[in-house]
């Protein structure tokens, strides 16, 4: 049986002993900045129901949906 962990290239890299080869990389330090930018304009991208919708809006729920919409 050979090793069941090796290192391939550079230290965050690694391979993994399995029916099928798999590789991890374990390295993040790379791309933890690329991700966090992307987290961050994700959501910049949706909008914050607490600040957007009228919370405070009175509903009659006696009426139909449709009336509800359309009542002023």
């Amino acid at each position: 049986m050979q090793q069941a962990a090796q290192t391939l290239a550079g230290p965050s890299l690694e391979t993994l002993e399995a029916v099928l080869d798999v590789t991890y990389t374990w390295g993040y330090q790379d791309t933890r900045a690329k991700l966090r930018d992307l987290y961050d304009k994700a959501v910049r991208a949706q909008w914050i129901s607490d600040e957007i919708l009228p919370w405070q809006t009175d509903v009659d729920l006696s009426l139909p949906p449709r009336a509800r919409w359309t009542r002023t």
